[in-house]
């Protein structure tokens, strides 16, 4: 009976002590953006940086896997002159931080949708992925316009810098052209303002025959 008192307590014991689960381990992306006058390739900013897309904000998708169609995770905005949790330098309105929520450690394609956006007003970039594994990750590697990314526990940081597309200009239009504000009679010489030029004169034409039409008349009575 002893025996048998003995082996139910030590039953007891197992099945009441707590179930202890492997905790899965998890880690951030924190996306760095940098908004530069023109970009090289393997290069940071050529000239300076850009301030223009100050206050802009810029969407970063998160998928799984090592291919940017890879099924969408999150997505990360990143807003030029602010930073996550108020760390790193806004660079005067050319630089932004920002910090996704915690994912579990595996591979991740972070891509760029190279838009940024305010108040209805959307300006197209040229992205250029800058893989550095010094920031986070186990490996960072370029993807096209993405990083891929094997995520590691804590914060992982990619960094991401962009020039203004061509022709593209913040605040809404297109940008002038250039050709016109440095040569002036590149504006006389457009087909428009020939065709427009035809018209005035062909209304000034008829309107002084008009007039010139009825004193003829008067004269010859």
């Amino acid at each position: 009976m002893a025996l048998l008192a003995l082996v139910a307590l030590a039953a007891a014991a197992v099945f009441a002590a707590p179930v202890v689960r492997a905790q899965e381990d998890t880690g951030t992306i924190t996306i760095r953006k940098v908004i530069c006058d023109s970009v090289e390739r393997d290069t940071n900013c050529v000239e300076s940086r850009d301030t223009r897309l100050d206050g802009y904000n810029i969407d970063f998708e998160v998928r799984r896997g090592p291919n940017p169609n890879g099924a969408l995770v999150q997505t990360i905005t990143v807003t030029i002159n602010e930073n996550a949790q108020g760390q790193g330098d806004p660079g005067n309105g050319s630089q932004g931080q920002a910090q996704g929520e915690e994912i579990r450690v595996g591979t991740y394609t972070v891509c760029d949708t190279a838009v940024a956006y305010r108040d209805g007003d959307e300006v197209l970039l040229d992205p250029e992925p800058r893989p550095d594994e010094t920031t986070g990750g186990a490996r960072q590697t370029e993807n096209g316009d993405c990083i891929t990314v094997d995520l590691v526990p804590g914060n992982n940081v990619l960094n991401f810098i962009n020039a203004i597309r061509e022709g593209e200009q913040p605040g809404g239009g297109e940008q002038p052209d250039t050709a016109v504000l440095e040569d002036p009679t590149t504006l006389v010489k457009h087909p428009l303002f020939i065709a427009l030029a035809v018209l005035m004169l062909g209304a000034a034409g008829g309107l002084v025959f008009y007039e010139w039409l009825p004193r003829r008349a008067r004269r010859r009575r």
